[in-house]
């Protein structure tokens, strides 16, 4: 370690540092103590492992024993140079580590991370410093790219093992020995049995053995180190790196500098040299000025190398040229498309037109995907990209290929949302003479570039030999809102550190919402704080400040803390319903709009939400191979539309997000048992119900006993004296919790209990924060099976008559 040679993590695990005991008796005082506190005792494993074999637990200790280990080296060492060369290794690790253990791919890919983490250590540690080792704490786009190669070839079909000890048979290498590269001494090879004493150390070689040119050159650029010189102000030139492919580690693709040094933007100015000197919104420079201004850089690294290199949308790499048929709709309307390609072009986004050859010659084997028009009530149109076809099983095994968005693993792309409920809850928490300003994105989306080795799956196909080469996010990808919130979220971020204290601001996709805390706070201040961003605002969408601000469609009356829905947009959802309340047959796109729709005004209006479950049912039970078929429409649904129209045609609809102005001092447990009945405890009072044969009749199960728990818990708190309360509440039901959460269930008689429990809310102005807790935990969990504690017993209240037939309460037994 103290000569910076490759040291697989395995030797930091507790097994490893425990094999150290016995393999070296040379160590520092200071360093013995500390493989002493971590493992000597531990046994010693038949072989080693390779990094991208640890699971996640054996990597975060591993990586934190080998930071601890070169601290302490660092200390311990004489020479300045040399102990400041070993600090920075540590440091410059650290970070890595941090950085890849932070990283969402590492939650649910890890895998994949391992094997990243794997090949940058390699890399970094086989180059020598003279030749410029690029920084492992920022993210290596071409080693992640050679990452998801494997990852299509099938290379992660095994999970790191979960133990310190794999097995010894040559099925156990096989992942691991598709790219690794032959280290100093091979792990590959299979190592002698313990028994034979042989241990997990690689011999050393001479041959193999690399230092920092006498310990005193800088780890980054090579040149002669210094007390004073730091690898994180690095800056001198360094020697032109090899030229040979590391075999093994990275395909020639990636090893080749001059394709690492090639961009999707310098690409698109080779084809489009007429863009030299145009700039494109979305300053990379800015962003980074800005985010690094305010210590936000390293949690926002991902969106400035995207805005500069471009983003990775997720598309794989493609083996095999594929040009679907455009749909109907774009081959009736050549005239549009063309018009389409020409604004396009304009903009400075498609380069083109070019012929199927002229594409493979640029971009090598391509993917397009079919595109649509569809009009527009202004007379325009809207192109649509089908980046999900084929969409069914059967037709693509008869063509013979998977869709883009099949590839896309649209999870992997997470961004914020501030839905209706942040609203509440910051509008909530502060007085009520704030004011809010909405502003949007213009083509927010189309401003993100892609990253070279996403272009040949963006290609866009006008006829049989006429293509386009696209080079921005296009609207249909899977990832298409994640990669747009990579850039959402770093602008909010920016607003609010450059405007601290005097803003608070929500994003919901390209819309935003500023809340101004500070009331001389303009839009043009808004506007100057991302000035250097090059942010496109659209002007045409920017409302200046004011007390009831419009914001993902509702209107939010600060002062008097309520919601209103606009009333287009509330006769536009009675035009939706009217015609499944009349009985008309639709088909599943028409359903799906109106759920939506509703789904959009329950979130606001919670006792509605009951009033979903037939409509839901109806749509989740439409056969997937008839989604173009129109059904006639069942009576219960259209009940349930016309109690819709209803509703909103109530003028205006509006709904107060007030909070209970009063606590509940008691907390609510309930509980229900199938053998006995109900119980429900009030702080220490309780109460019990016993059904009554019956009762487990006509689709009533445990799901409808729970909801009856919880509705008896709510009537018992509101006897209580919880009316204008928070409550808290208690319950060890998941289904439940998940239906009352919902506002709606699929269970006839479970959504009779919620519509019952959201009246009671609404009319005596309670809510529920409801959370689960663990049966054996749950003091309800005895009165609902006949075990009746000794405490004070609950005041009565009324039983809702649909229930009264089904129990009798404990007192009347």
């Amino acid at each position: 370690m103290t000569s910076s040679q490759l040291v697989p993590l395995w030797y930091f695990t507790k097994e490893g540092i425990a094999a150290s005991f016995t393999k070296y008796s040379s160590q520092t005082d200071t360093s013995k103590r500390l493989l002493e506190n971590l493992g000597a005792d531990i046994p010693l494993a038949k072989e080693r492992m390779d990094d991208e074999q640890l699971n996640y637990e054996q990597f975060s200790r591993a990586t934190d024993n080998q930071i601890d280990i070169l601290k302490d080296l660092a200390k311990a060492e004489v020479d300045p140079i040399k102990r400041q060369l070993l600090q920075e290794e540590a440091d410059i690790w650290e970070l890595a580590y941090l950085r890849c253990a932070k990283d969402d791919r590492a939650k649910r890919r890890w895998p994949m991370m391992a094997k990243y983490v794997a090949l940058m250590r390699h890399n970094w540690y086989t180059t020598p410093a003279g030749e410029r080792r690029f920084d492992p704490s920022k993210w290596q786009d071409p080693i992640w790219e050679h990452v998801m190669i494997l990852k299509e070839s099938g290379a992660f079909t095994e999970q790191p093992t979960t133990v310190m000890q794999h097995q010894a048979s040559s099925s156990s290498h096989a992942h691991s020995s598709t790219s690794h590269t032959q280290q100093a001494s091979s792990s590959k090879q299979k190592q002698p049995h313990r028994q034979q004493q042989q241990q997990p150390f690689p011999a050393s070689s001479s041959a193999e053995t690399r230092t920092y040119r006498g310990a005193s050159v800088c780890i980054m650029c090579g040149k002669g180190a210094s007390p004073g010189h730091n690898f994180i102000s690095c800056q001198a030139s360094a020697p032109a790196p090899r030229q040979e492919s590391r075999a093994g580690c990275m395909n020639a693709r990636f090893a080749d500098p001059e394709h690492m040094e090639r961009s999707s933007a310098s690409l698109l100015l080779q084809l489009r040299p007429d863009l030299a000197g145009k700039e494109r919104p979305l300053s990379s420079e800015g962003f980074a000025s800005a985010l690094k201004q305010y210590g936000l850089l390293d949690a926002f690294q991902t969106t400035v190398d995207g805005l500069r290199d471009g983003f990775d949308f997720g598309v794989p790499r493609i083996n095999k040229t594929i040009t679907p048929t455009n749909h109907a709709s774009a081959r009736d309307n050549r005239q549009a498309l063309n018009n389409i390609a020409a604004k396009e072009v304009e903009k400075g986004r498609w380069a083109g037109p070019y012929s199927k050859n002229e594409v493979e010659q640029i971009l090598g084997p391509f993917q397009s995907s079919p595109l649509g028009i569809i009009p527009k009530p202004n007379g325009k149109v809207r192109l649509i990209q089908d980046f999900s076809h084929p969409k069914k099983e059967k037709a693509k095994r008869s063509l013979g290929y998977n869709s883009i968005n099949t590839y896309i693993e649209s999870d992997e792309f997470l961004t914020g949302w501030d839905s209706v409920s942040d609203v509440f809850k910051l509008l909530n928490s502060l007085p009520t003479t704030v004011e809010g300003a909405t502003m949007d994105a213009s083509e927010a989306f189309r401003g993100c570039l892609a990253r070279l080795s996403q272009l040949p799956g963006l290609v866009v196909c006008l006829d049989d030999d006429t293509f386009y080469i696209d080079f921005f996010l296009g609207f249909g990808l899977a990832s298409a809102t994640g990669v747009w919130g990579l850039v959402g979220d770093a602008t909010k971020a920016i607003l609010e550190a450059r405007l601290s204290g005097r803003v608070k601001v929500l994003k919901w996709v390209d819309d935003f919402f500023t809340i101004r805390l500070d009331p001389t706070i303009t839009i043009n201040d808004i506007l100057a704080a991302t000035r250097e961003l090059d942010f496109p605002w659209n002007p045409e969408k920017t409302v200046d400040f004011k007390p009831n601000p419009k914001y993902i469609g509702w209107v939010f009356n600060i002062p008097e803390r309520k919601a209103v829905l606009p009333r287009e947009k509330a006769e536009k959802y009675v035009d939706r319903a009217t015609p499944f309340e009349r009985g008309q047959q639709q088909d599943k796109h028409s359903t799906q709009k109106l759920l939506g729709s509703l789904q959009h005004v329950a979130f606001v209006a919670r006792d509605l939400r009951p009033h979903l479950g037939s409509i839901a049912s109806f749509l989740a039970s439409w056969p997937e191979e008839k989604q173009y078929q129109k059904r006639f429409i069942p009576v219960e649904v259209q009940k349930e539309a016309g109690f819709w129209v209803k509703a909103l045609s109530i003028v205006p609809f509006v709904r107060s997000f007030a909070l209970p102005p009063n606590q509940f001092p008691d907390t609510v447990w309930v509980d229900a048992s199938t053998e006995w009945g109900i119980g429900v405890l009030v702080g220490e009072a309780w109460g019990a119900w016993k059904w009554l044969p019956g009762w487990e009749t006509d689709g009533r199960g445990i799901g409808w006993a729970e909801a009856i728990a919880l509705e008896f818990g709510l009537l018992a708190a509101k006897a209580c004296g919880a009316a204008n309360s928070t409550i808290d509440f208690r319950s060890d039901n998941q289904g439940v919790l998940y239906s009352y959460k919902r506002g709606h269930s699929r269970g006839k008689q479970i959504n009779t209990v919620l519509k019952r429990v959201v009246d009671l809310e609404r009319d005596d102005r309670i809510q529920l924060d409801i959370k689960y807790i663990e049966s054996e935990l749950n003091p309800a969990d005895g009165p609902s099976r006949g075990v009746f504690p000794s405490g004070p017993r609950l005041p009565t209240f009324k039983i809702p008559p649909l229930i009264s037939a089904y129990v009798v309460p404990a007192g009347d037994l």
